[in-house]
């Protein structure tokens, strides 16, 4: 386990995090 693979899980956690906030938001509305 290093920084740079937990960097990388953390860009992919954060993207699609951001894409389910931000589809749910649109169905909310």
């Amino acid at each position: 386990f290093t920084i740079h693979s937990f960097q990388i899980f953390y860009t992919l956690f954060s993207a699609i995090v951001g894409f389910l906030l931000g589809a749910s938001d649109g169905l909310g509305e």
